[in-house]
């Protein structure tokens, strides 16, 4: 089913794919430790708004406790300035509680402490004596914590500067990994390139139209090739060109229609009617419904493709969006089709492709040829295949609202996922026409 490639354009595929190796894993980098001074006791400030008189530079300056313990001088040894039990600089606010490092480390050491060299007070956040950074060079940190990785930095409940009282560390932090949400704009011919700038989230891949008529693979223009309809009787894709090496569009604004078929009664002597599968009653007779090479159109999108040659090999890849802390995806959708499903392919164990009936062949079985179809969004795991809750405007999926759409089928593996289609399926009523733009395809890390 391949297609030749090139490095800025897009796939024109039907309903396959070709899997390969994982995604490799990425891991997140941390900032340097504070400076090595030690301020004096302070005095009596509270809630850490400056950190005594005298320790202005000595970590985070707890309630009563500037800089350290209790009457300490600098806060030497205590985590970020004082004990656990002071307003700012105890646990969870200015670092772990018996954390000695300050200086923004990307984790539990992230703020200041005995070793810092910054205030906990109004104009700094713990680290050396950057401003509500949590650390010179840490890329976890939050907006206004101090870089820690669980959610914007280890500022506590309120930020670095200590309690709600305090005023050096802003809010709660807003960012919760490396980078943030990732809104990911395809070329003019619909590839997404993994050098493209603000693509930290390992996707590569093309936009393409897909319907069950076209392509050249195996498992391509099943609807002519297994179920021997007449062209006229399956989908038709009309914009963009379904034989085209490209996906046009203006600023990442996907647009496409067409139409989808009605369902028909399985041909006699089809290669169809010879399995008694989806629908088809088997032994070559015809009747039934051919669900199974009657599957519609729509858009489809890979996570993890290669160039074409010379520069790659133009297969399909597995993407696990947990590597990068993806925890979902979101888009913008104008014309909404009735019925659509928001699919996610997967790549198949060969006992789960065994298992199919009729079995799975081909060297990378996927979601796309299973009897069951792929996981989408939606599904309730009950054989019943609702729509997707998509609506008109924004939408967003987490994973966790992703399922099979039958029970003991596979299991769905997020570490497997191969792309994402907006699939407008078939039904046995009538023809039904669709005319629908995605746009805004986001990767998230946090909602």
């Amino acid at each position: 089913m391949n297609r030749r490639l090139c490095d800025c354009s897009a796939i024109v595929l039907s309903l396959t794919a070709i899997t390969a190796v994982p995604a490799c894993r990425g891991e997140s980098a941390s900032g340097p430790p504070g400076d090595q001074s030690v301020g004096a006791s302070g005095t009596s400030s509270s809630a850490g708004t400056h950190g005594g008189s005298a320790g202005a530079t000595a970590g985070k300056g707890g309630a009563n406790n500037q800089g350290g313990r209790t009457d300490a001088a600098g806060g030497t040894g205590n985590g970020a300035g004082g004990t656990s039990n002071t307003m700012d600089g105890g646990a969870d606010n200015g670092g772990a509680v018996d954390s000695a490092s300050g200086g923004g480390s990307g984790e539990a050491n992230s703020a200041g402490g005995s070793t810092s060299s910054s205030t906990g007070g109004t104009n700094s956040s713990g680290g050396s004596t950057s401003s509500g950074a949590g650390g010179t060079s840490s890329p976890l940190a939050g907006s206004g914590g101090t870089g820690g990785r669980a959610s914007g930095g280890r500022g506590g409940m309120n930020g670095n500067g200590g309690t709600a009282v305090g005023t050096g560390g802003g809010t709660a932090g807003s960012s919760a990994t490396s980078g943030g949400n990732r809104l990911l704009i395809p070329s003019a011919t619909g590839w997404i390139d993994h050098q493209d700038v603000n693509d930290d989230v390992g996707i590569q891949g093309g936009f393409y139209p897909y319907g069950d008529q076209y392509g050249s693979g195996l498992h391509d223009k099943v609807c002519l090739t297994i179920g021997q309809h007449q062209p006229s009787e399956c989908a038709f894709v009309s914009t963009p060109d379904p034989t085209a090496m490209a996906f046009p569009n203006v600023n990442g604004a996907m647009h496409t229609a067409g139409t989808v078929e009605r369902v028909l009664p399985c041909v006699a002597g089809s290669m169809a009617a010879t399995i008694p599968t989806s629908g088809c009653p088997g032994g070559g007779q015809a009747g039934g419904y051919d669900y199974a090479n009657m599957l519609g159109a729509g858009i489809a999108f890979d996570f993890n493709r290669d160039t074409g040659p010379p520069d790659g090999d133009g297969m399909r890849r597995t993407w696990d969006p947990l590597a990068y802390e993806v925890i979902g995806i979101s888009f913008t959708i104008q014309g909404t089709p009735h019925g659509m499903r928001v699919e996610f392919p997967m790549a198949l164990t060969a006992s789960e492709a065994a298992a199919d009936a009729p079995p799975i062949t081909g060297t990378s079985p996927t979601t796309e040829y299973h009897s069951a179809g792929s996981p989408y969004w939606g599904a309730k795991n009950d054989g019943k295949y609702p729509n997707s809750p998509v609506v008109e405007g924004p939408n967003t999926i987490t994973w966790d609202q992703v399922q099979a759409p039958k029970a003991g089928v596979y299991a769905f593996d997020l570490a497997r996922l191969l792309g994402i289609k907006f699939h407008v399926p078939t039904s046995t009523a009538t023809a039904t026409a669709y005319d629908f733009t995605i746009s805004n395809l986001t990767f998230l890390r946090h909602l």
